[in-house]
């Protein structure tokens, strides 16, 4: 994957894990976002990674390392620190925190989450590695800088905003759950909620808001039938050595 030129320490690093390695589900994540079927809690469905693990190790075999046991696909999520009210500054204030999960009209399997499937951004899915292909291949979709209209805050962030004293967060976030996504969507449009905020995450990270595009994967495609192909080959070379040994 391409390195990212703003410095790796304003981010929190997840991975995720999947059997999955399908070029139709790649394609799907990386335009629709990661599904979560336990509600807004991030860390249902992705693991965090440290910077000290990742200066140690480096985010390459820490992700090739993650696809132990039935993980074929392993995505790259990066968010900015500054969206989780991590950091109280000494005016009492936090950096202006920013929504990350879309609720769907899906319903969770087994009745599991607090009712409604969500999908993280695929703005913060920087990409994803694949162990059959071994392959790593970027999200152009990925961008620190979105529109969060009509998005929610997770629980993760609700907790950072009571750990540091933040109320109002905390009743605004939630607030946010009793509504659809068309709702906040049109509201936050109507209000203007995000954009001031958004426009200077954008000097910030010096970085313009992206849109998403529809992503092809054909080349990871091709590379994945033809390792099919080779292991099948190998396979049936090997079926045939072991029956010629045997007579």
């Amino acid at each position: 994957m391409s390195n990212n030129k703003i410095d790796s320490n304003e981010f929190l690093y997840y991975l995720h894990g999947t059997s999955d390695e399908s070029k139709d589900t790649l394609e799907n994540i990386f335009t629709e976002g990661l599904k979560d079927y336990y509600g807004i809690s991030l860390s249902s469905t992705m693991k965090e990674i440290y910077h000290n693990d990742i200066e140690k190790y480096g985010l390459e075999k820490l992700m090739k390392g993650y696809t132990g046991g039935e993980h074929k696909s392993v995505f790259l999520i990066k968010i900015p620190k500054k969206y989780m009210g991590l950091v109280l500054h000494r005016d009492g204030t936090i950096d202006f925190p920013v929504p990350l999960l879309k609720k769907t009209d899906e319903i969770p399997r087994y009745g599991i989450g607090n009712g409604y499937v969500y999908r993280l951004t695929p703005h913060l899915i920087q990409g994803v590695y694949n162990k059959t292909t071994d392959m790593f291949v970027t999200n152009p979709n990925f961008s620190p800088v979105f529109d969060p209209n009509g998005l929610e805050y997770s629980d993760e962030q609700i907790k950072n905003f009571w750990s540091i004293c933040q109320i109002n967060w905390v009743k605004y976030a939630e607030s946010r759950h009793k509504y659809s996504y068309e709702q906040l969507y049109n509201d936050d449009l109507k209000r203007n909620n995000f954009s001031e905020y958004m426009n200077d995450y954008s000097k910030y990270f010096k970085v313009r808001p992206k849109k998403i595009e529809k992503v092809s994967l054909k080349e990871y495609e091709q590379e994945l039938n033809s390792k099919y192909e080779l292991n099948q080959m190998l396979n049936n070379n090997s079926n045939e050595n072991n029956y010629n040994n045997k007579k």
